[in-house]
This record gives C-alpha cells, sequence and structure tokens, in this order.
C-alpha cells in the first residue's frame, strides 16, 4: 500500500467520519476511547497512531495497515468479517483479544504482542517474525503453516492448537514443550 494518492490525516478530530473512509493515511492520531462502530475503512493506514480502547463494534477493516502504532484493550471479535482484511508491523499491541476470526495470511511482523488472547482464530499461514508474544494465549487456534521464525515468548500448548507446518527456531521452539512436564537435560 503506498501513501501516493492517499488522504493524509494527522488530526482525527477533522475527519468527517461517514459510514466509509477510503484511501487515508492516519499519522500519528490519537483514536483514544474513540467510536468507530459501524465505520468502513477501506485501503487506510494507521501510522505511528494510539489506537487505544477504541469502540470497533460491527466496524469494517478492509485492506487496513497498522504501522508503529499502540493499540490497546481492542476486542477483534467485534469487528464486521465481511471482506475483513488487516494486519500489523511493527505495533504494540497489549490486552487485545482476537476471538473466532478467520483471516489466513494475517503478518504481525516485528510487532510486541502483550497480555493478548486469540481464541478460535484462523491464523494459517499468518506471520509472527520477529514478534515478542510476552504472556500472550493461543486457545484452540488454528496456526498451520505460521511463521513464528526469531519469535520469542511465546507459550503454544500443541495440544490445543494445530501448529502443523508451522516455522518454529530453536532453542525458542522448546516452549512447545512446558504443557508436558519434562524435563529438557
Amino acid at each position: 500500500m503506498q501513501k501516493k494518492n492517499k488522504k493524509i490525516i494527522s488530526n482525527i478530530s477533522d475527519l468527517d467520519l461517514k459510514e466509509e473512509v477510503v484511501n487515508c493515511v492516519f499519522e500519528k492520531c490519537d483514536f483514544s476511547n474513540f467510536d468507530l462502530s459501524r465505520i468502513s475503512l477501506v485501503d487506510c493506514e494507521i501510522v505511528g497512531s494510539n489506537f487505544s480502547m477504541v469502540n470497533i463494534n460491527s466496524c469494517r477493516l478492509q485492506n487496513v495497515r497498522f504501522k508503529n502504532s499502540k493499540i490497546v484493550g481492542i476486542d477483534f471479535s467485534n469487528l464486521d468479517n465481511f471482506l475483513l482484511d488487516f494486519s500489523f508491523f511493527e505495533c504494540v499491541i497489549k490486552t487485545c483479544s482476537f476471538s473466532r476470526i478467520k483471516l489466513k495470511k494475517i503478518s504481525f511482523l516485528g510487532s510486541e504482542i502483550l497480555d493478548t488472547y486469540f481464541t478460535a482464530f484462523d491464523l494459517r499461514q499468518a506471520n509472527f517474525q520477529k514478534t515478542n508474544l510476552d504472556n500472550t494465549r493461543f486457545i484452540d487456534c488454528d496456526l498451520r503453516g505460521a511463521d513464528f521464525r526469531e519469535a520469542r515468548n511465546y507459550e503454544i500448548d500443541p495440544q490445543n492448537n494445530n501448529i502443523r507446518k508451522a516455522k518454529f527456531m530453536v532453542p525458542e521452539v522448546l516452549s512447545l514443550l512446558n504443557n508436558f512436564e519434562i524435563e529438557l537435560l
């Protein structure tokens, strides 16, 4: 996604929110506690912004890229699933919930995902490369083909998640054995 021909927005209050916001770049905007319910963001970028405690009930994210932004306290399961497509690049994602979403090939590249839950999420071929997943839980997720190379601090129970053909690196991959209560010598 290029910034060329996109409307640059640096103050969210300057935006006349209608049902659909198309082809915009939100740069260094503070969305804190903002209401985006029933709004569609299409072909947008959210760059260097604070996206904390935003109401996204029935919000549609279609081809939306979060870059270098802070995302806190969001329940992504409240999104409108129609044409759902979003990704994260070098973001801080904290105390969020991703539940019952089908979003193959989603990217979290280089992000800090902290104290977050992924539950019954289709994460096939997701990109978690270079991501810190401290205190983040995966419960009943489809992680087939997901890429965890250079990821760290993940806790994934292979008995409760499908990790077939997922990519991991040594020594972090040994954390997959934590739930088996075995000793590695």
